[in-house]
């Protein structure tokens, strides 16, 4: 098949890249060899101080698909201005999210655009993708397959979507779809949570993406600095501030989240605690007051910390099932 030379992508792949020059590559060449091949690619230099646009500049020579974007000062705005950006840019009807140091298999396009067509009112068609770990390999992401279904309740304890193994029509993402600013790089779960408000989804149970987590990604960082405690934190706290302007209908879920995130803190300290780190502990615990806030919040999650050992290997509650709603 020769390559396609349109105007009009069927999907935009978003691609947001700082100091990627060692992974660069693997991603676009995942995206470019698409068993559908009208697309387009976007990425977003991000003020890398390596070989990042350098790279990309020469495989654009190979194929006119790709397209380089960078920040107007030129500096680095983070993940989520980058993707905002290259949103505001896409041409596609679909966009698709894939990072960097990840990589989409073959058919990922096909499968977005297919179920798009079969699922006209879902704002947002995510799968499965193969976490690549240090530790090992595993098959991550959740959902409802065959009909869409409404995740605000799910996403509010606990993220299921990968977003190099997502997409969303266009046209229902606001002009900055990711909240720019936030600590350790949640604006994907912030995205995702705050379309679910409104929109509905649609899941694919089939791996789409490899998702590799490194000691240089934002995941492997987050578990190399021990930052995860100041990560549950800061979830806990956005998720107040969405609690002050929540529908009644939203505001069961949101404290359900946040008593599930305090629980979690309780949990790791006790954890803590069996293996003689009493300093950590205490900070767990510190943390689980700072989201619970409320006695009874915070007796719901002494609850919730005394189930976590049911918790389904994705991190996910055993009996919380995600339905496809009417």
């Amino acid at each position: 098949m020769s390559r396609w030379q349109g105007t009009t992508p069927a999907l935009s792949v978003v691609i947001p890249a700082f100091n990627a020059a060692s992974t660069i590559e693997t991603a676009l060449a995942s995206a470019l060899a698409q068993t559908v091949e009208e697309v387009e690619v976007l990425v977003v230099d991000d003020g890398s101080r390596d070989a990042t646009a350098e790279i990309v500049r020469t495989w654009r020579e190979r194929d006119t698909r790709i397209r380089l974007l960078t920040h107007p000062d030129g500096l680095n705005h983070g993940v989520a201005a980058s993707r905002n950006h290259a949103v505001n840019a896409a041409k596609g009807s679909v966009v698709g999210f894939l990072d960097a140091d990840d990589e989409w298999l073959p058919h990922a396009v096909e499968r977005f655009l297919k179920t798009a067509e079969a699922h006209p009112d879902a704002a947002v068609i995510y799968g499965q993708a193969h976490e690549v770990a240090p530790a090992g390999s595993r098959i991550i992401g959740r959902g409802a397959p065959g009909a869409t279904f409404d995740l605000f309740s799910q996403l509010a304890r606990f993220n299921v979507i990968v977003t190099s193994a997502t997409a969303a029509r266009r046209h229902t993402l606001p002009p900055q779809p990711f909240p720019e600013g936030l600590p350790f790089q949640f604006e994907d779960w912030a995205c995702w949570l705050r379309l679910a408000r409104t929109r509905r989804f649609a899941y694919i149970p089939e791996p789409l993406a490899r998702y590799h987590v490194r000691e240089s990604s934002a995941t492997g960082l987050v578990a190399c600095q021990n930052l995860e405690l100041d990560v549950v934190t800061a979830e806990g706290m956005w998720l107040r501030q969405l609690l002050c302007n929540a529908a009644p209908s939203e505001q069961h879920a949101i404290t359900s989240g946040l008593r599930f995130r305090a629980g979690e803190a309780i949990r790791f300290g006790a954890r803590a605690l069996r293996r003689g780190h009493l300093g950590r502990s205490l900070r767990w615990l510190r943390g689980a007051l700072l989201i619970a806030r409320t006695p009874r919040d915070l007796g719901a999650a002494f609850l919730e910390a005394s189930r976590g050992h049911r918790r389904a290997v994705h991190g996910v509650d055993p009996d919380l099932v995600i339905r496809p709603g009417p």
